[in-house]
């Protein structure tokens, strides 16, 4: 299976709603879908974030399983804690499957405002 990396802008609002999409295909195999991780670059290096409701499938279009050569949409909507601190960060974020190996690792900038 290959990892697949994509630079998408984005602006999260602090204390409002914000989506994360993605669209992918998948190039090998199947896969069993399980969590993500995401992290946040810092200058001490990626620190993850806990991100409640983060089973894959429950977010997928279409819905599980991960077939090989289909096109799939992972869309994640939630709240930016109002503790996050503002500015421009690199969020890195990955679909893992059960065995908790990324299929899909995406990596993009977002500004915090």
């Amino acid at each position: 299976m290959h990892l697949v990396a994509l630079f998408i802008c984005c602006v999260f609002l602090s204390l409002s709603g914000s989506i994360f999409a993605v669209e992918f295909k998948d190039c090998a195999q199947s896969v069993s879908a399980g969590g993500t991780k995401v992290q946040a670059a810092l200058t001490t290096g990626f620190r993850t974030i806990p991100m409640p409701d983060s089973d894959v499938c429950g977010h997928l279009t279409p819905a599980c399983p991960v077939l090989a050569k289909q096109l799939y949409s992972y869309t994640y909507a939630s709240v930016v804690r109002g503790e996050t601190p503002s500015g421009q960060m690199t969020i890195k974020w990955e679909l893992l499957d059960t065995k908790k190996d990324p299929f899909l690792c995406v990596q993009f900038e977002v500004q915090i405002v």
